[in-house]
C-alpha cells in the first residue's frame, strides 16, 4: 500500500469526525428516552445495559470507519487507482439509516417504523460487507461487526415492540 500520507491522516481525521458525530448524536437523540419512557418500558431479558448499548453501538461504528479507510487507501494505492465512490455512499447511506433508526425508536417510538429501518439497514450492511471485502479483506471483516450489530439491533427492536404494543 506503501507510505503513509497527509492526504491519509486528513481522510481518516473527516471519517472518525463522521463516526464521532453520529455517537454523539445519537446519544442526544436517545437520551431524553433513556430518562422518560425507556426505563419503565418492559424489556427483553438478552438486552444489556445501556451503557453497553451505547459502547458496542460507538464500536460497531468506528470499526466501519476503519473499514472505510482501509476502502479508501486500497482505492488510491491501487494501479489504475480505483473510484471509491460506491463504497462510501454505501457507507454514508447506512449510517443514514442508522440515524434514522434512532429518531424513529427514541423520538416517535414509532416500533415498526424502527423495524423497517433497521430492516433495511441490514439488507444495507450485507451489500456493504460484500463490497468492502472486494477491495479490503480487513475491511470486509470489520464489516462483519456493522453486519452483527445491525442485526442486533434488528432482533431486539422487534422483541421490544413485542413486549410493548402500547408504547
Amino acid at each position: 500500500m506503501g507510505a503513509l500520507t497527509g492526504r491519509d491522516y486528513g481522510v481518516a481525521v473527516v471519517i472518525v469526525a463522521i463516526c464521532a458525530a453520529l455517537v454523539y448524536l445519537g446519544y442526544g437523540v436517545a437520551l431524553p428516552s433513556l430518562m422518560t419512557w425507556f426505563p419503565q418500558a418492559e424489556k427483553p431479558l438478552s438486552l444489556p445495559a445501556t451503557q453497553t448499548l451505547l459502547f458496542m453501538r460507538a464500536v460497531a461504528l468506528v470499526a466501519g470507519g476503519v473499514a472505510l479507510w482501509l476502502v479508501w487507501r486500497a482505492c488510491v494505492t491501487a494501479e489504475p487507482p480505483r473510484s471509491v465512490v460506491l463504497p462510501a455512499a454505501l457507507w454514508l447511506a447506512t449510517l443514514a439509516m442508522e440515524g434514522t433508526w434512532h429518531i424513529a425508536f427514541h423520538v416517535l417510538r414509532r416500533f415498526e417504523l424502527a423495524l423497517a429501518v433497521a430492516g433495511v439497514e441490514f439488507v444495507l450492511a450485507i451489500v456493504l460487507w460484500r463490497v468492502f471485502r472486494r477491495y479490503n479483506k480487513i475491511a470486509g471483516f470489520l464489516m462483519l461487526l456493522i453486519l452483527i450489530w445491525v442485526f442486533y439491533t434488528l432482533r431486539e427492536a422487534h422483541r421490544f415492540w413485542q413486549l410493548n404494543p402500547a408504547l
